[in-house]
């Protein structure tokens, strides 16, 4: 015998303004770029520290080597490596002292996931310079070094690494005549020497790069030599076979000077130079293919003015962006963007910087999103300390570089400003709207917010949580940016409107599958302005969800519901619990849905009600009784309904009626419909005006007389009464292990995407750590699609503690800064999951598509983005197909019958009373498609098997425009 499944029940200068408002004001300068995208980060302190390299990683962060002289302890110059995520945040920064002075040149990846960095060392005051690596683990630490010398002095400047893993560095020997010859030395991947060469000619030459070229064809080496006048430098190039023999050489000179500072081998194979041209030198970059011959040379710049080109990188496209410095005036030095053709037409030409400041940019990669990431050191006029920067541009070398700072508190003198011991308000949401955008930043837990802002004129504003707490600068400050480079600090402070206490609620587990060990996370937080005294939570399990324990003490209230005191929670407050429960093993069905519904209390609003509101409060109960499923429709507020109301009835996918409901105060009407093993979900209207967000609804599933099939998986297609903040309901499908990583979405949407324009969306990411490490840190990102609106944002359950950031123009980012997911195959390796709820904008527009995807990062590893949801905003039930009940609307005298049912070969139809010339017969599945027409004459017709498969189906008969009815039948 079969396991029936049991049926379920889902119900810059400082200034002081107005409104204690403070405002910094920032360097000003003109920029003659477009509007910009993209961000600039100084590290350093108060002495001198370079970024000579940067690199974006598998995680698509960003690595910086260079070396910094603020960090040791002996005064000197060290290896100083940064490491960042995407969004340039920090994850750790780390210096290397080994010797009296140590700085890196170059960073390679290695083919173990680590790194290799290249640069020069003095061990000790007064010796000579060796080369110097360095190989870390992701994580910044020492794995081992090496030197290479001899007693003589040699640099590195460039680095590549081959195919075998083994590395070549590029640099300078002094000879014996104490000029320098070019270096060239191979390593293999453990540092150890393969062999060294040199080249040159009776003069200076410095190695400045070494590319790998394709094929396992050789090297090609790019370095410096002076000239037969000795005073300024040639570009040398040679064609190297991989033991370092010299194939050929190229030299570009003239009487006056020219450098090389970077070399690359593009995906076609051809060579590229960059540096600079003459003695007031312009950009310069050459193209040579691999037997010698120069295809082009250009000069990139401004004509009278200074630019040079430190590095250079290729496109996909096989485009060519170089950077470098641009001399703007006698102290003002920006850095020198640029892009290229293929064959070396400029496409474009920009400068970055701050008046005030001297930049210059060293290195420059191309970024996976179509951006560039640049790395190089800034220092402000009349200081001689740089810091080091790391810039990340758009596609077309623009970056913002404005930004609004500030912190947001609670002002507990009512004094209106910022006192040193004013209450930070962690979590609270900063919008800066202007120019046709928004811009978001959420505080920290000190209080404060970043936003970057374009140029333009922009409206700051701290949005309050809700309707009890009031801001000392209601209508904002409204900031101008004439142009870039500039920064204001505005403060925000906060005060309570009401003296409230606001509570919500949220739970939530992974997922469920039969028979599985449960734990259900519940965070709990109160948002409003007082403390709230005698605080509970009351917790509703699914029957088949077996309690087991729990983290907090609780009671069990007569009505089987889990009481779970929390005491008194003061404003702003937060904490959180576990619950332990069992998935029951028998009596479910595959995507069958189960609930878990936490409520928290008290509940009661502070706000005056709406005057037109007449008191009612509906509730919507369900059950499964036998051969009937019951919906109880209840009054339970205090005062009468002044109007009727809609109720709607959802078979499946079908809305089986629509009623008109008025109540009086707890008054109770009952609707009946059979236990035919179809989901059912009633769903009615609030009266106008009723307090909060209120959707009262109940689903009941699986109820079914003996031998009759389920429809599962449609529960979950609409949303359930959890709007408000006080009460949350976890309803997910019984089912198998999710993916590794997957985005799930809440409601899943009538016919797996529609949903109406007020409906909320809870998005939960799932993850698993499938790799042979233990993960240590986690990001998700998520970028909102437009229609869904970054100040509905709400943060939800998780089994771990993270930290959220709305940012940007709407990046939702959620990170677990120590979690520890155990290496795949572990015995307590398990799914962690993080939900958020998010509403809809506005005035969505009927018919709009919303798409949304995660991307998480799990330590430094490839980040894994997810599936898509899609969802199609409509309205209300009008997208769900109607089919009217037979015994709510029919002719007068007919009567209908439907026989045999359930069938396997046919069913007749008989039509008794008046006759009918034709009847007209539509045939729909479960999911409201319509499977069949078809018209017939007489009062009786035969509807055959074989031209439906086997299945439960709603039908509708109609004779001269008019409905006589409706019922199902099914074909086994």
């Amino acid at each position: 015998m079969k396991n029936r499944p049991a049926p379920a029940y889902f119900g810059g200068a400082l200034r002081r303004v107005q409104g204690g408002v403070f405002l910094v004001m920032c360097f000003l300068f003109l920029y003659s770029g477009l509007s910009a995208q993209g961000w600039q980060f100084n590290f350093g302190a108060e002495k001198t520290d370079e970024g000579w390299a940067v690199l974006q990683t598998e995680d698509q962060g960003f690595l910086v080597v260079g070396f910094g002289e603020s960090f040791g302890i002996n005064n000197d110059q060290d290896i100083f490596v940064i490491r960042t995520d995407i969004d340039g945040t920090l994850l750790w920064s780390t210096y290397f002292d080994e010797g009296f002075q140590e700085q890196a040149r170059a960073i390679l990846p290695t083919s173990d996931g680590n790194f290799l960095i290249v640069g020069n060392i003095i061990n000790k005051v007064g010796e000579n310079e060796n080369i110097f690596l360095l190989k870390i683990d992701r994580k910044g630490r020492k794995i081992w070094s090496k030197q290479f010398g001899t007693s003589l002095a040699e640099r590195a400047s460039g680095a590549a690494v081959d195919a075998d893993g083994s590395f070549l560095v590029a640099g300078s020997i002094k000879n014996a005549n104490e000029d320098e010859d070019i270096l060239l030395v191979r390593f293999d991947s453990e540092g150890n020497t393969r062999w060294a060469k040199s080249y040159g000619t009776p003069r200076a030459d410095v190695g400045a790069a070494i590319v790998v070229l394709p094929g396992k064809s050789g090297f090609a080496l790019a370095g410096n030599s002076r000239n037969e006048k000795g005073f300024d430098n040639d570009i040398v190039l040679y064609r190297l076979d991989t033991a370092g023999k010299s194939l050929w050489d190229r030299r570009i000179g003239n009487s006056f000077r020219e450098e090389v500072r970077d070399l690359l081998v593009t995906k076609s194979g051809e060579l590229i130079l960059a540096g600079l041209y003459n003695d007031n030198p312009d950009a310069f970059v050459a193209k040579f293919d691999l037997t010698g011959n120069l295809l082009w040379e250009r000069t990139v710049g401004e004509s009278g003015v200074e630019e040079e080109a430190n590095a250079i990188t290729e496109l996909t496209d096989g485009s060519l962006v170089l950077t470098g410095l641009k001399v703007i005036g006698m102290v003002n030095v920006d850095i020198f963007i640029a892009k290229l053709s293929s064959e070396g037409q400029i496409l474009w030409q920009k400068n970055l910087g701050d008046p005030q400041a001297a930049e210059e940019a060293r290195d420059i990669r191309a970024t996976a999103d179509g951006g560039y990431v640049l790395t190089g050191y800034n220092a402000q006029v009349l200081t001689s300390f740089n810091d080091l920067i790391l810039v990340k541009t758009d596609g077309d070398g623009n970056l913002i570089s404005n930004f609004i700072s500030g912190r947001v508190f609670l002002d507990g003198d009512g004094g209106c400003d910022n006192d040193s011991n004013e209450q930070p308000l962690k979590g609270w949401l900063v919008q800066a709207e202007g120019q046709g955008k928004v811009f978001y930043s959420t505080t920290d837990g000190n209080g404060f917010y970043r936003i970057p802002v374009d140029s333009g004129r922009y409206n700051v504003r701290a949005l309050p949580l809700n309707l009890y707490w009031d801001a000392c600068i209601p209508q904002g400050v409204t900031i101008s940016f004439p142009s870039f480079y500039d920064s204001v600090r505005v403060d925000f402070p906060m005060k309570p409107g009401i003296l409230c206490p606001f509570l919500e609620v949220e739970v939530a587990t992974p997922f469920l599958a039969p028979c599985q060990d449960l734990e259900y996370t519940v965070n709990y937080c109160n948002i409003g302005t007082g403390q709230a005294e005698n605080a509970y939570v009351e917790l509703t399990l699914d029957p088949r969800i077996a309690f087991v324990s729990a983290t907090r003490q609780h009671q069990v209230t007569a009505d089987g519901k889990f009481r779970f005191p929390l005491g008194s929670v003061p404003a702003t407050g937060c904490g959180s619990f576990l619950v332990r429960a069992k998935m029951a093993c028998t009596g479910i069905a595959e995507g069958q849905a189960a609930f878990v519904a936490a409520h928290i209390f008290p509940d009661v609003s502070c706000l005056q009600p709406d005057p037109n509101w007449d008191g009612a409060s509906l509730s919507v109960r369900g059950s499964c009784e036998g051969d009937t499923v019951t919906f109880q429709i209840r009054n339970e507020g205090a005062g009468d309904m002044k109007s009727a109301k809609r109720s709607i009835v959802i078979q499946d996918n079908i809305v089986l009626r629509q009623n008109d409901i008025q109540l009086r105060a707890n008054e109770e009407q009952t609707i009946k419909v059979p236990a035919i093993g179809a989901t059912y979900r009633v769903v009615v209207e609030q009266s106008s005006g009723h307090p909060g967000r209120s959707y009262p609804t109940a689903a009941v599933e699986g109820c079914a007389t003996q031998g009759l099939p389920v429809s599962t998986g449609k529960v979950t297609m609409f949303p359930e009464n959890d709007f408000d903040p006080f009460v949350s309901i976890d309803v997910q499908e019984i089912t198998a292990s999710p993916l590794p990583v997957e985005l799930r979405g809440y409601p899943k949407g009538y016919r797996d995407s529609l949903i109406a324009p007020e409906t909320d969306l809870t998005f939960k990411v799932l993850f698993k750590n499938t790799s042979a490490d233990t993960i240590t840190r986690m990001v998700i990102r998520d970028t909102l699609p437009s229609w869904l609106d970054p100040r509905k944002v709400t943060p939800g359950a998780s089994n771990f503690t993270y930290r959220m950031d709305v940012y940007a123009n709407g990046i939702v980012k959620i990170s677990i800064d120590s979690i520890l997911l155990l290496p795949a195959g572990s015995s307590n390796a398990g799914f962690g999951f993080v939900e958020f709820r998010v509403g809809q904008k506005p005035n969505t527009p009927l018919k709009t598509v919303i798409e949304n995807r995660a991307t998480v990062f799990f330590d430094y590893q490839t980040p894994v983005t997810t599936k898509i949801l899609r969802y199609v905003v409509d309205q209300f039930p009008d997208f769900i197909t109607v089919i009217t009940s037979s015994k709510e609307v029919f002719q007068p005298g007919v009567r209908v019958k439907v026989y045999p049912n359930p069938s396997s070969e046919s069913v007749t139809f008989d039509v008794e009373g008046p006759s009918f010339r034709k009847l007209h017969l539509s045939v729909f599945d479960l999911d409201g498609k319509l499977v069949k027409r078809q018209v017939y004459s007489g009062n009786q017709f035969t509807l055959f098997s074989d031209q439906l498969p086997s299945g439960m189906y709603v039908y509708r008969l109609e004779a001269e425009g008019k409905l006589i009815n409706t019922g199902k039948f099914i074909f086994r």
